[in-house]
């Protein structure tokens, strides 16, 4: 998917398996975290809401892009054109959304910090961040099926097509939006750091330290994007192929520790046994 030039054999039997077995792997993660959360979630903390709104969407559009991209990428064989790069395009949209919702999360620390800063309308989010995932997908697949540019039918250098994804220029259609998602990022952190510092009597090394936790999850996913499009540039043998699988479904893994054994802000299991005692009371 990730591979910019076409080093990697898609036809690798274990290349596919290993793709099978850690893609499903993470969606099962993902939506064993959206259970725990949904049944462990405290329903009267307002703050913890608006976030998780937020954690739920990027969870969402996570698993969707990749059960899309195990389902439907491949299958070149017995799609027609037009319907292969419709696929790829949901896809595409999957990935673009997720991204999106990275950035929003992160916003979501800034607001715990100064909760006196204005709060955008969580309903307004939700439009940007699938408005913009949208306008992107739909507008290189629209140009492709218009044009016969074929941008979601990625070829081999025999011309071959093997998969129902970005292709040509278009691939920038997703680099431009991860670089983007993580440069928004970066300066949201570093407007959080300068408003404690302003704010709070701390020292600089607490300050950070208690950052680098609150932004754990922006840090570790922007981190996983950005090393997997540098492995991507630079493949040139089948092993960066199987180190940009798992780092494409490392992020589902990450999202189940993160959200449930390592979240410190809601007593998943706690809430659980709290929930489990009042449905039975």
């Amino acid at each position: 998917m990730m591979d910019f030039n076409n080093e990697v054999k898609a036809d690798d039997p274990v290349l596919k398996l290993l793709s099978y077995i850690c893609g499903g792997s993470s969606i099962l993660a993902i939506l064993v975290t959206e259970m725990l959360l949904y049944f462990g979630r405290d329903k009267d903390d307002d703050e913890v809401n608006m976030k998780r709104s937020a954690e739920r969407n990027l969870n969402l559009c996570m698993s969707f892009a990749q059960l899309g991209f195990l389902i439907f990428v491949g299958r070149t064989d017995i799609l027609p054109c037009a319907v292969c790069e419709s696929f790829g395009a949901a896809t595409h949209f999957g990935f673009v959304a997720c991204y999106a919702w990275i950035v929003i999360d992160s916003s979501q620390v800034y607001y715990r910090y100064n909760s006196d800063a204005p709060q955008t309308n969580m309903k307004f989010l939700s439009i940007a961040a699938y408005g913009v995932a949208f306008a992107i997908a739909g507008g290189v697949l629209i140009t492709s099926l218009q044009n016969d540019h074929h941008l979601y039918l990625r070829r081999s250098v025999g011309g071959h097509v093997d998969s129902c994804w970005l292709n040509d220029w278009a691939e920038y259609a997703i680099i431009i939006p991860i670089g983007v998602a993580v440069l928004l990022c970066l300066v949201r952190m570093v407007l959080t750091y300068v408003w404690v510092k302003k704010n709070k009597s701390e020292t600089t090394c607490e300050i950070i330290l208690d950052l680098l936790v609150s932004f754990r999850s922006t840090l570790v996913l922007t981190f996983v994007m950005t090393l997997n499009i540098v492995f991507a540039f630079f493949a040139d043998s089948q092993i960066y192929g199987y180190i940009i699988v798992l780092l494409n479904f490392f992020s589902g893994f990450f999202i189940l520790l993160n959200s449930t054994v390592y979240n410190s802000e809601v007593d998943i299991f706690g809430n659980l046994k709290k929930n489990f005692r009042r449905k039975n009371a």
